[in-house]
């Protein structure tokens, strides 16, 4: 082959035709997936407000334990009863209550108007030089 022919020609602009028609219905596919990320991260926001009151409950009963446990006795403090305490306040200390991460998918947003392989197919040479 010296250069592209006529056929060669066609079929590059029927890929590039192709391509451009299945990018466009991409992009509308993507305007539903960007409304469902952004009903999920609203979600998310309202789980999350949800767990701030949950980590507040776990502190609140971690502070209402080392009351408890600072009102005992000296002779108390050496006790088994005592690391019970500490222990059982520890389970609220420890409590895994960290907010989910919304998603952030803008990084896939098809932004171009044509699909850039067609582009690329559309700047290949068609001649050598």
């Amino acid at each position: 082959m010296q250069h592209l022919d006529k056929r060669d020609k066609e079929r590059r602009d029927e890929a590039m035709a192709s391509l451009n028609a299945a990018y466009a219905r991409m992009k509308e596919a993507w305007v539903a997936v960007a409304a469902a990320v952004e009903e999920y991260n609203a979600k998310v926001a309202e789980y999350n407000s949800a767990l701030e009151s949950a980590r507040g409950w776990a502190e609140d009963c971690s502070n209402a334990i080392d009351s408890y446990m600072g009102e005992r006795s000296e002779k108390w403090h050496e006790g088994d009863r005592a690391q019970e305490f500490e222990s059982w306040k520890s389970e609220f200390d420890d409590a895994e209550l960290e907010d989910i991460e919304p998603l952030d998918v803008s990084e896939f947003e098809p932004t171009e108007d044509l699909s850039p392989h067609a582009v690329t197919l559309e700047n290949l040479s068609e001649q050598p030089g």
